[in-house]
C-alpha cells in the first residue's frame, strides 16, 4: 500500500513538474513574439520615417527628423510629425498618402506660422512675460501651397486670407494688462497680419505643461489646452495697432483689477 502510495506521488510530482515546464516554455515563446512583433513595427516606423524624411529632404533640399508618427492603418498610410533638423520648433505634419504614395505635407505653412509665433515670443519677453503660442491659418478650403520662401504678410497676401488665428499662452505673473496690449500691438505691427488670439494664463506648473503640448504636437486645440486648467483667459483681436479689448476689460479678465 505504501509502494502504491509512492508511485501515484511520483507520477503527480511529474505530472506539475511537466505542467511548469510547459508553461515556461508557453511565456518564452509569448515574450519572443512580442519581441519579433515589437522589432518588426520599430522596422516599419523606422523605413516608414526615413521614406519620408527623405523624400521631403529631395522636395526641399533640406535635412529633416521625424519625432512621432501614428494614425497608422497598413503599411502604406501614415501620418508623422517632423521639424527640420536646424529647427525643432517648427513641427509640421507629413503624411503618406495610401492611394499615391507621395508625401504630403505642410512645411511651408508652419515655416510662416513659427514666424508669427516667434514674434509674439519675443514682444512679450521684451514686456517681461514669458509666453508661447500656437499660430494657425484657418480658411474654408484646404491651402495648397506652392514651395517658395514666404513672410506672414505675403503668404497672407498671396493665399488670400485676412487673419492669423492664435492660441497663446502666458505664465502668470506681475505683469498689467497694459503689457499684454502693448506685446500684442508690437507683434501685431511686425507681423502686418490681423492676430485672433485666445489667450490663456496659467500658474508655474500649468505652463510647463502647456508649453510641453504645444511644443510636442502641431495639432493643439483649445480643448487641450483648457484641460490644463489656466487660472484666467481672454480674447482679442488686434489689427493696425487696435485691440479689440481695452485695458479695463483685459484687467478684469486676468483678476488684475
Amino acid at each position: 500500500y505504501s509502494l502504491r502510495l509512492m508511485r501515484v506521488y511520483g507520477f503527480w510530482k511529474a505530472e506539475i513538474n511537466m505542467k511548469k515546464i510547459i508553461m515556461k516554455v508557453g511565456l518564452i515563446i509569448m515574450a519572443l513574439t512580442t519581441m519579433v512583433t515589437m522589432s518588426a513595427c520599430s522596422k516599419i516606423n523606422n523605413d516608414t520615417a526615413n521614406d519620408v524624411c527623405s523624400a521631403l529632404s529631395e522636395k526641399y533640399g533640406e535635412s529633416f527628423v521625424a519625432v512621432k508618427i501614428g494614425d497608422r492603418f497598413n503599411t502604406d498610410s501614415a501620418k508623422l510629425y517632423v521639424h527640420p533638423a536646424d529647427n525643432e520648433d517648427i513641427l509640421f505634419t507629413a503624411r503618406i498618402n495610401k492611394d499615391t504614395g507621395a508625401v504630403e505635407d505642410n512645411y511651408i505653412e508652419e515655416k510662416v506660422n513659427y514666424q508669427v509665433e516667434d514674434t509674439l515670443k519675443n514682444a512679450f519677453e521684451l514686456n517681461g512675460i514669458s509666453a508661447a503660442s500656437r499660430c494657425m491659418v484657418v480658411t474654408r478650403d484646404t491651402l495648397s501651397v506652392e514651395t517658395e520662401e514666404y513672410t506672414p504678410q505675403t503668404f497672407s497676401e498671396k493665399y488670400g486670407f485676412t487673419h492669423y488665428t492664435v492660441y497663446l499662452v502666458l505664465k502668470d505673473g506681475t505683469y498689467t494688462a497694459h503689457d499684454v496690449l502693448n506685446a500684442v500691438k508690437f507683434a501685431n505691427d511686425t507681423i502686418g497680419v490681423k492676430l485672433v488670439i485666445a489667450g490663456y494664463v496659467f500658474e508655474d506648473d500649468g505652463y510647463s505643461k502647456c508649453v510641453s503640448e504645444i511644443q510636442s504636437t502641431p495639432d493643439i486645440s483649445i480643448t487641450m489646452i483648457e484641460a490644463i486648467s489656466p487660472i484666467s483667459s481672454f480674447d482679442v483681436n488686434v489689427e493696425q495697432g487696435m485691440c479689440s479689448i481695452t485695458e479695463d476689460e483685459l484687467s478684469e479678465k486676468l483678476g488684475r483689477s
